[in-house]
């Protein structure tokens, strides 16, 4: 009898639980102002898309559900605007060997460099993305055709480094546990209050 309960108990949180994401499996929209979109699919995934004036995003990713709140998550393609180091190594050599790529991992040709806050003198990456720099660094600036990205190490010295600087690309949204209330038919964005009604 207790078995037959216990069977019982779960079969219907397993329903219930069935039942609640499949009342979340749809297209929401905001209208205020601008036009935001979110399509929230059975397989987990969403897709995001927006209308800012005259600028379009979109982002694409996955989303969890815990109790009464949706989290999205980008894929990390859609995430821009940043510098990160690949790989960094002392090495025993007075010749820097530093190599900038894409957000794919590809080599970056005609990239400007600076060293050590010295912004008199330039350096551009060869078609392998690499620039090879004869003094210790401290700290090197990425100059791309938006900003410039700025990368500071622990201390002076010579170094082998990979380094990834992906510029900012207003066609692509990126979330990171981004948070949705879920309130009936609407989804509440709780960074913003913006509201997201069921198409």
């Amino acid at each position: 009898m207790m078995f037959k309960n216990k069977f019982i108990l779960i079969s219907l949180t397993f329903f219930f639980s069935c039942t609640s994401n499949k009342l979340i499996y749809n297209k929401y929209e905001s209208k205020k102002g601008n036009y935001f979109n979110i399509s929230i699919e059975e397989n987990n995934m969403f897709q995001y898309s927006s209308v800012q004036g005259l600028i379009s995003s979109t982002s694409k990713g996955t989303w969890i559900k815990k109790n009464d709140t949706l989290i999205l998550n980008s894929f990390e393609k859609y995430k821009t605007n940043y510098i990160e180091i690949v790989k960094q190594k002392i090495i025993n050599n007075t010749l820097n060997s530093v190599k900038i790529v894409d957000n794919m991992g590809n080599p970056v040709e005609n990239r400007i460099l600076y060293f050590n806050n010295n912004f008199n003198i330039e350096y551009k990456t060869d078609v392998y993305g690499y620039v090879k720099y004869q003094e210790q660094i401290k700290d090197l600036d990425v100059l791309t055709f938006s900003d410039i990205y700025k990368v500071e190490l622990e201390n002076y010295d010579y170094y082998d480094l990979i380094v990834k600087v992906v510029p900012e690309n207003t066609q692509y949204s990126y979330f990171k546990n981004k948070k949705f209330k879920i309130r009936g038919s609407k989804l509440i964005e709780i960074e913003t209050n913006r509201i997201y009604k069921r198409e």
